[in-house]
């Protein structure tokens, strides 16, 4: 309890900084994505997952520079969830339960700036948020090129959450990428394939083995 009224306290001193006035932040770093669907994914085009009963989904920004405020936050990770399935995910917006893992190398200004940039550039994602909980968050990516894109990378979260993905690449290896998707976290989405993508929280009762699966990747820069 105490710790919820700390978090809850911080999230307000770090977020007022005037009444009248929202902070402002900027993140930018690594996203990726893995999710449901099979190879392609309907969702990015509004369309209903009607191949199962529905997409959930993972989600991960993993932050190089960022500052919420005069708080920094490089090298910290945030993991949003899809944890209930959503046959059309557009349609479910601000509808959907989501759950949040945070990163706990954050001390508690971070943690609570963490919270509210999510709150603030995902909010109208979804009706209800469980968490934030507090984890150690494993980023990790391979054989990066000129433009920070990667051709493997790897989240974890021990015994919740392993996302692994390779890239794919036409004849000439340029990669293979789809642009401004309806509702889609970034503008340029580049398709990869989940070699394993599995989770559980018992917690919330919930869980999944998305191997083979749809997966994406690129770069995001949020700011207010």
């Amino acid at each position: 309890m105490k710790k919820v009224l700390l978090l809850s306290l911080l999230v307000v001193g770090v977020g007022t900084a005037q009444a009248d006035e929202p902070v402002g932040y900027r993140i930018a770093g690594d996203y990726v994505e893995g999710c449901a669907c099979r190879l392609i994914c309907p969702c990015d085009l509004s369309e209903d997952a009607a191949s199962m009963k529905g997409c959930q989904a993972t989600f991960v920004w993993h932050i190089d520079r960022g500052r919420y405020g005069d708080v920094g936050l490089d090298g910290l990770t945030m993991v949003g969830l899809i944890l209930k399935p959503e046959k059309n995910v557009n349609a479910s917006l601000g509808k959907m339960e989501w759950g949040l893992y945070l990163d706990e190398k954050a001390d508690a200004q971070q943690r609570a700036a963490l919270a509210a940039v999510f709150k603030a550039q995902f909010g109208n994602q979804f009706g209800t948020l469980r968490g934030p909980k507090f984890v150690p968050i494993a980023f990790g990516k391979k054989a990066t090129d000129a433009d920070g894109l990667a051709d493997e990378y790897r989240v974890d979260i021990p015994d919740t959450l392993s996302l692994k993905n390779t890239v794919f690449k036409d004849e000439h290896g340029k990669r293979t990428v789809r642009l401004n998707s309806p509702g889609a976290m970034i503008p340029a989405q580049y398709y990869a394939k989940a070699l394993h993508h599995t989770y559980r929280d018992d917690d919330w009762k919930v869980a999944w083995d998305f191997a083979g699966r749809q997966s994406f990747y690129g770069t995001f820069d949020y700011a207010r």
